[in-house]
């Protein structure tokens, strides 16, 4: 299960190598490789195999929430030092492990690496863009195993954020393959007041004066956002349940075939809700699973009910995936961070 992924990071790169230009050479750094949310984690077999390389795995592996079905946070290739190759150190996200107390190839690197640092570090700390461009290589380490696990276990929050620095801006560069479409981006500015940059890759389906809903077809997947924009007088009825009413309401133009049938929120699968701070207002973030009140369809959703209060209006932005051949972590990844690089 480890080795999921590196098949595909090393056919991109020699594609990308490949095809190249053909003109004189840059004196650059080559650009980087990696799907959304694929790390090459280099840690010896040694360690990889230990009670560590379990509460690693714990890690990196954990279920990303609101999905239907498991999938875990990070899709990782696990690598020995020894068999590393140049190829791979053209990766997006790369993830030393170590433990000091131990003399190989990690250990001696990391201690290569702290080195050169004027501040101290006493567990982590990244290097951008060493072998590839944009690139993070991140260095992890314990003073022995158990220290290495406690670790693990206290700053798993903090390791996470970090990883995920990198994966986001993969995630995005992803979504905006296709670039942005100046005329639906300009219609949703114009009619709701909101910079979203909508990719080319989606189309149009509907306006009203407070909703805007357009959405992505790709063989196996549909991806829609809708956007609902409520003003309000007095801000009291900002709370957790305004999220799934509105896109309740959103839903019942979501429609199929099937008579009667429109998008609702699946109460029975819960949802995951959490109080963020989104560019700096407040904003509730839920998570969960959606369904066909009357068919048989269903996936993921993630939803950013934001508080604008200067503008006295709540802003909902809401994504949801239909994928029942695909995984949905990946598609559901790039519907976030399209909404977090949202402006007003």
């Amino acid at each position: 299960m480890q080795k999921i992924g590196l098949f595909v990071l090393v056919i991109g790169l020699l594609f990308s190598a490949c095809s190249s230009s053909s003109g004189p050479r840059k004196k650059s750094l080559p650009q980087s490789a990696g799907r959304i949310d694929e790390i090459v984690v280099v840690v010896e077999d040694t360690l990889w195999n230990s009670p560590a390389g379990d509460s690693l795995r714990a890690l990196l592996l954990e279920e990303y929430p609101g999905l239907p079905q498991a999938e875990p946070r990070f899709d990782i290739s696990q690598i020995d030092p020894n068999r590393i190759v140049p190829l791979m150190q053209r990766s997006n996200n790369i993830l030393y492990v170590t433990t000091m107390d131990q003399d190989n190839m990690v250990s001696r690197t990391v201690n290569k690496q702290l080195e050169k640092m004027t501040k101290k570090v006493d567990y982590l700390f990244t290097a951008k863009n060493q072998w590839a461009e944009p690139q993070h290589v991140t260095y992890l380490f314990g003073q022995n195993e158990a220290d290495l696990i406690k670790i693990l276990r206290e700053k798993k929050d903090f390791i996470l954020n970090r990883l995920y620095e990198m994966e986001d801006r993969v995630a995005l560069r992803n979504a905006y393959a296709s670039t942005v479409s100046e005329n639906l981006t300009k219609d949703l500015k114009d009619g709701l007041g909101i910079d979203f940059d909508i990719p080319k890759s989606f189309r149009f389906v509907k306006k009203e004066d407070n909703y805007f809903w357009v959405r992505q077809d790709l063989q196996g997947e549909v991806s829609n956002i809708m956007i609902y924009v409520h003003p309000y007088e007095v801000a009291e009825d900002y709370n957790t349940s305004l999220p799934l009413i509105a896109r309740n309401i959103m839903g019942k133009g979501f429609t199929t075939d099937t008579p009667d049938s429109y998008m609702i929120t699946d109460s029975l699968a819960g949802t995951f809700q959490e109080d963020i701070n989104f560019n700096g207002l407040s904003a509730i973030e839920t998570r969960g699973l959606w369904r066909m009140s009357k068919d048989y369809m269903g996936g993921p959703f993630v939803n950013f009910c934001i508080n604008d209060a200067k503008n006295r209006r709540l802003i909902i932005l809401d994504g949801s995936v239909f994928a029942p051949q695909w995984g949905k972590r990946r598609p559901i990844r790039k519907l976030e961070n399209m909404f977090r690089n949202m402006k007003l």
